[in-house]
């Protein structure tokens, strides 16, 4: 009998408390996040297709994908992890061959302008910054 109303107790306290805590969990510093509108965004040396799911990033000699929905705080600023792969002209050497790298995409949207910026999760090697342009077809290089 004790063990019973001892547990219907705990139950009748913690409801409110987890209640509590999903409404207030929208995510780490309880702003609202939105998703960053999907589409296509581009400029020199980069394209990003946005789309519901993630997003897939084009770079002059290089390839990019976020595998989660960009999502971004009140202010535009959005960070997520992803993953980039640097390519090459010509044959590449079996010894020299180079598997995706994990990223920490961060960046800003303003109106119809994006910034972002690629940093290299384990080394912290700045990868480099582009400015993007909602609509727009980025300039890439393509590397074959």
């Amino acid at each position: 009998m004790v063990t019973l109303l001892h547990s219907k107790n705990i139950t009748r306290l913690a409801l409110p408390f987890l209640v509590l805590v999903g409404l207030c969990s929208t995510n780490a510093w309880g702003q609202k996040m939105k998703p960053v509108a999907a589409g296509q965004w581009g400029g020199t040396g980069v394209l990003v297709d946005v789309t519901r799911t993630g997003a897939s990033v084009q770079f002059d000699c290089a390839k990019g994908q976020i595998s989660q929905q960009l999502r971004m705080r009140k202010d535009g600023s959005f960070s997520a992890i992803g993953s980039y792969e640097r390519s090459g002209p010509g044959p590449i050497r079996v010894d020299r061959q180079q598997g995706a790298r994990k990223v920490i995409y961060k960046g800003k949207v303003t109106g119809n302008s994006m910034s972002i910026k690629l940093t290299d999760s384990e080394t912290k090697e700045d990868l480099g910054s582009f400015a993007l342009v909602k609509g727009a077809g980025g300039r890439i290089h393509r590397c074959y």
